[in-house]
């Protein structure tokens, strides 16, 4: 099963719309980070480094929220 996901992002092209379309025509599991930054932990005042692109530490955020994700969801 394919898992697609936007991350969080500052200021830039919103892809949520386009992306929940896609996953609900195609049945597909769509995790919208944006919407769910603050449950994610992201913080817009030091998980970015420019205003759409995560640094280091936002990139963390959102991979450990994506492994308990899939961990909780999925047998591995």
């Amino acid at each position: 099963e394919i898992i697609f996901y936007v991350q969080p992002y500052g200021f830039g092209y919103n892809y949520s719309d386009a992306m929940t379309k896609y996953a609900q025509d195609n049945d597909c599991v769509f995790i919208d980070m944006y919407k769910i930054a603050a449950e994610v932990g992201i913080d817009e005042n030091t998980d970015y480094c420019d205003n759409e692109h995560l640094n280091k530490y936002g990139a963390y955020k959102v991979a450990d929220y994506l492994g308990k994700y899939v961990s909780e969801n999925y047998n591995l």
